[in-house]
Parts: structure tokens; C-alpha cells; sequence
């Protein structure tokens, strides 16, 4: 019963942090004068999964190709993201600003405790 107790507040929790980075990142795209469809793509991004133009063409869809690259420079001159590589092989990983935002949630978490006897 404990060990389904602690796992449900886990996903609570998980669900919980998820909505206020995505809640965090929605108010500072739009302060950076950021297009909404770029959303998708930070919030992958903050959670440190390696960002593709294919992994932008998914969430921002109905762009071009070209309009999809211009999203993630402008992301990275706007220190959201850090371009690696060149050409082809480029790919882009959060900023020290995005990941923050993300290490500032988690770091307020508190101790899931088990509220009922355990005799």
C-alpha cells in the first residue's frame, strides 16, 4: 500500500512540475515575443532531450522547412537554445537559462511522506 501511495504522489508530483515549466515557459516566450508554435519545443528542450529541426517540424506544424530553421536561431540568439554541429548534423540542447528554469521547480520540491501508520 506504501509503495502505490508513494508512486501515485511521484506522478502527481511529475504532472505538477510539468504544468508550472510549461506555465513558466509559455510567460517568457511571450515576453521575448515568441511565437506560440515554439512552445512544444522548449519545453522538450528544458527537459534535456537533443532538439532536431524534424523535432520542431513536428510540433510547430504546417511551417516550412525554412521557417522551422529560422524558429531555432532565433531561439538560440534569444538564449533558449545552444546550437551543436554544423550543416546536417546540427542539433540544439537548452541554454543554461532554460535549464534553470527547470533545476528552479524541481529544487522546490517537497518530501513525499507517507501519512498512515505503517503497524
Amino acid at each position: 500500500m506504501k509503495a502505490q501511495f508513494i508512486q501515485a504522489k511521484t506522478i502527481e508530483r511529475c504532472i505538477e512540475e510539468s504544468a508550472r515549466l510549461w506555465d513558466v515557459i509559455d510567460v517568457l516566450r511571450s515576453r521575448d515575443g515568441l511565437n506560440e508554435r515554439v512552445m512544444g519545443t522548449l519545453y522538450e528542450a528544458a527537459w534535456g532531450l537533443r532538439i532536431r529541426r524534424r523535432t520542431h517540424l513536428n510540433y510547430a506544424t504546417g511551417i516550412s522547412e525554412r521557417a522551422a530553421t529560422a524558429d531555432l536561431q532565433r531561439l538560440a540568439q534569444k538564449d533558449w537554445l545552444i546550437p551543436i554541429g554544423e550543416r546536417r548534423g546540427r542539433y540544439y540542447v537548452a541554454s543554461d537559462r532554460l535549464r534553470t528554469l527547470r533545476e528552479d521547480i524541481r529544487s522546490k520540491r517537497q518530501p513525499i511522506i507517507y501519512p498512515f501508520s505503517e503497524s
